[in-house]
Order: C-alpha cells, then sequence, then structure tokens
C-alpha cells in the first residue's frame, strides 16, 4: 500500500505542470438586439470552465445564457463584465448572448479550470507595466518570478512569437500580461491562431503551465498589442479579467432606457462642512445631502462663508435663517431673504419716498361715458383711500379727460389729480404698470373723470381701496 501511495505522488508531481490548464477550444457569437447562440466548443466532462468576454472595444452592454440548443438570452440576463467572466459549462452545450440593439461580438474560451484569483478587473486601465527588475501591477497572487521575457509586439491577424523566460521554480509557469489597449490570443510553440487562450485588453493575462515549451505566439485582435512575459511559479492557471476600456462612447443627448442605455455614474463625497483643497493636490467632488454637486466659484464660497459665519457685507447680523443674500432697505441696511420673514420684491430703483411695502393693484373698474361732465368712477366707502395703480382712456373723438377727487356729493367741488389727456378718434392711453406710485384719491374721496366734448370716452381704472 505504501508503495502505490508514493507512485501516485511521483505520478501527480510529473503531471502538475501539465494539468495547470487546458485549452478545450474557442467560439464567438455575433450578438445583437436578437439573441443568438453557438455550441461549446469541446465536451463539459474534460473541459467544464467556459471564459466569456466581450471583444475589443465593446461600449454595450451584453446580456448572456448558458443551456441546450434552444437556449435564448435576454436583456433581463446577466451582463458580462468589461474583461468577461469565467464559469461552469455544467450540463449546458451552449452559450448565448444579446444586446440592447447594438450588435456586438463575445468570444468564448472553454477551459480545463477557472481561474481562483481575478486580475486587473473594473472599468479602468491600469496604466503602464514595465518589465525588468520592477514587479507587475496587480501579479496573480502567489507568482513568484523567476525572469522577464522580452515583449511580445502583437500584430492582428498574425501570430508573433517570443521566447519563454527561463524558469527555474517547480511547476514551471508562464504568465502572459496584455498592456496594451487590444484584445490578443496567445498559444504556446510557434504558431498562432484563434484557438489560443484569450487576453482582454488593458491588463488581462493568462497563466500558462509549462513542460518542455520554449516559445509563445500572440497575436493581436483589431489591431496591435503589447503582451509582457514573466517566467516562475507559484499562480494559480488561468486567466484574470483586463482593466476595461477606460469609459463608455455614448451619443449625447438622446433618450435614455433603463436597462439597455449605457451611462458612467458619477458620484462624490458629501461632507456637512465644506474644506478647501491643497493647491496642486488631486481631491474628491463635494456634493450635498441631497445629492446636488456643490458648484462655487472664488466669489460664490466667500458669500456662502459669510453667510454661515452670520456676518453682512455692511456689518449687519444674519438671521439663522438666512440664506446668505438680502435687499437693501430705506435706511440702506442689509435685509436677509429669511424664511420667517419674506423680502418684498421692489420695482424702484430708489427708495426715496417709496412706500414700505410696494404692491400691486388687484381690483379694477370700467366706465363708458358719452357726456361732457364730471363723471364718478368710484364711490367712496367710509374713511378708506382709493389707490390708482394705472388707469387706460380710449376717446371715440376729439376731447380732452382728466382724472378728479372729491368728497362731496357725487363729483361736486372735484379737484384734478393727474393730467389732462387730449384725445382724438380712434386714439388713447395705456396703462404702463401695475404698480402703485403714490396716485390717490386721498381719505373718504371718491374717483372720477371730467370730460370736455359729448363724445365717447372709455375708461378704465386699475386700483385698490382700504
Amino acid at each position: 500500500m505504501k508503495h502505490f501511495i508514493r507512485a501516485c505522488c511521483v505520478l501527480l508531481a510529473l503531471a502538475s505542470p501539465a494539468l495547470a490548464q487546458g485549452i478545450g477550444g474557442n467560439a464567438s457569437i455575433s450578438a445583437s438586439g436578437s439573441s443568438a447562440r453557438v455550441a461549446i466548443p469541446a465536451a463539459a466532462s474534460k473541459y467544464p470552465a467556459l471564459l466569456i468576454a466581450p471583444a475589443t472595444g465593446t461600449g454595450i452592454e451584453v446580456f448572456y445564457k448558458l443551456g441546450d440548443s434552444t437556449v435564448t438570452a435576454a436583456t433581463t440576463d446577466p451582463a458580462l463584465p468589461s474583461g468577461g467572466i469565467c464559469v461552469q459549462a455544467g450540463p449546458n452545450t451552449y452559450v448565448a448572448a444579446v444586446t440592447g440593439g447594438t450588435s456586438a461580438t463575445v468570444r468564448i474560451t472553454q477551459l480545463s479550470t477557472c481561474t481562483l484569483f481575478s486580475g486587473g478587473g473594473g472599468g479602468g486601465s491600469i496604466g503602464s507595466v514595465t518589465q525588468g527588475t520592477v514587479p507587475w501591477v496587480d501579479i496573480p497572487t502567489g507568482f513568484h518570478v523567476d525572469n522577464y521575457g522580452t515583449p511580445i509586439s502583437a500584430t492582428s491577424g498574425s501570430g508573433v512569437t517570443g521566447s519563454i523566460p527561463s524558469i527555474t521554480g517547480s511547476p514551471k509557469e508562464l504568465v502572459a500580461w496584455n498592456v496594451g489597449t487590444y484584445g490578443a490570443f496567445c498559444k504556446l510553440g510557434a504558431t498562432s491562431g484563434t484557438d489560443g487562450a484569450y487576453l482582454s485588453p488593458n491588463g488581462g493575462y493568462w497563466v500558462f503551465g509549462i513542460s518542455a515549451e520554449t516559445q509563445v505566439t500572440c497575436q493581436g485582435v483589431g489591431g496591435t498589442t503589447t503582451i509582457n512575459l514573466g517566467g516562475g511559479s507559484g499562480a494559480v492557471a488561468g486567466t484574470g479579467g483586463g482593466g476595461g476600456s477606460g469609459g463608455l462612447s455614448v451619443t449625447d443627448n438622446v433618450a435614455f432606457t433603463y436597462g439597455t442605455s449605457p451611462f458612467t455614474p458619477f458620484g462624490g463625497v458629501y461632507h456637512s462642512s465644506i474644506t478647501s483643497c491643497t493647491d496642486g493636490n488631486q481631491c474628491a467632488a463635494a456634493i450635498t445631502a441631497n445629492r446636488s454637486v456643490h458648484v462655487l466659484d472664488d466669489n460664490s464660497a466667500a458669500l456662502l462663508t459669510a453667510a454661515q459665519a452670520g456676518a453682512a457685507t455692511n456689518g449687519a447680523t444674519y438671521p439663522a435663517s438666512s440664506i446668505g443674500i438680502g435687499w437693501k432697505d430705506g435706511s440702506g441696511n442689509i435685509q436677509p431673504f429669511a424664511a420667517a420673514t419674506p423680502a418684498p420684491v421692489s420695482p424702484y430703483l430708489s427708495t426715496n419716498n417709496a412706500p414700505a411695502v410696494p404692491h400691486m393693484c388687484g381690483s379694477t373698474v370700467y366706465k363708458h361715458i358719452t357726456t361732457a361732465t364730471d363723471t364718478q368712477i368710484l364711490a367712496a366707502s367710509g374713511s378708506t383711500t382709493i389707490y390708482v395703480c394705472g388707469y387706460e382712456l380710449s376717446f371715440g373723438g376729439t376731447g380732452n379727460a382728466y382724472l378728479e377727487k372729491s368728497t362731496t356729493g357725487t363729483c361736486g367741488s372735484p379737484t384734478q389729480i393727474a393730467q389732462t389727456w387730449y384725445g382724438i378718434a380712434g386714439g388713447g392711453k395705456i396703462a404702463p404698470t401695475p404698480y402703485y406710485r403714490g396716485l390717490n384719491a386721498g381719505s373718504s374721496g371718491q374717483l372720477c373723470l371730467n370730460t370736455s366734448a359729448a363724445v365717447s370716452v372709455d375708461v378704465t381704472v386699475y386700483y385698490d381701496q382700504y
């Protein structure tokens, strides 16, 4: 029994490099707004893992589903990450894919196992990765680099062969890392083809188990990309996701559809007290508690600071309810817009002799006059005053008219209170403003109109009486 166990251990030790990872084949799907499917290229019993990834430059969401020869994908199914995903095939024999309408290519590589680690991942680029004495960014967990090889400049459509660097550790492994902006297929040996391992752009990598191979060949997909090489041991064989395309390319000012329209979400940091950013430093954008973005230039920031400190420009104090801006009263003091005391809206350029609270009139009266006399427009009401905001006149013939006030009888002993208007047939006067500007009939007064000729005169008066 002991001899049998020893023999098994020897066999496993000898076989471990070759068993690191196996590729069963590749397939692709031309996905669009209608679901499309393709059969997995090999038996799932031998190659149970499927690496499913959108092709280079895909800027839209692609949704996928596993099943049999009738499987159909929908936009409610899981979406593929930008760097792809590795899943177990299980009893499924087909992969289906669909988009929101725009065409996209999905690449499928069948493997003996999925990776037990993740690579670059996510939505950004890993930046420039230097080979030599500087380690790679986010190198596979547990991988010990013995030597770096010469990078391969993998051109599109034809393979470029590079040498596998010297490896002293065991089991021997080669990491091929795509640091370019196009995808690539890589195979051990001196021949290329799309049946090799697919490396996503912007940081996708593949860990190969090495036995006696001395070369690796890679070809770009859609353009030339750079493949870095490192020989060593200790990593779990498989693949890592790329860094994504660095952002979406979308059409501006088009309709948005939930679940299908691509966009890059934007966020910020909420803090109750806004702090400044040191010159030359990078800082997060600030948002309010209501998710609004703080947009303050230098002057606005100074105003906000003054309002929060409770001091006005002229030395007056803003109440706690102030929002930091206000109006100037008749004494030249700043009165803030406070929640408890709304500020008046003044139409005046100067406040000298202006009413304390300017107002617009809310009543109107109309009269049609055909005689040359003093005609009552509005009757007196106790000790109230008739305030005139404006009036309009229209003449049917030649004559003149003016407003009067009276406290005797019906327009008895009237006093002229406005200028005389000289009219002709078809002529008239309009009210230029809705605001009260000082014209009134006095306390207990009635408002009258004097007409000089027996011609048709129409008058409309805008007023308040209190």
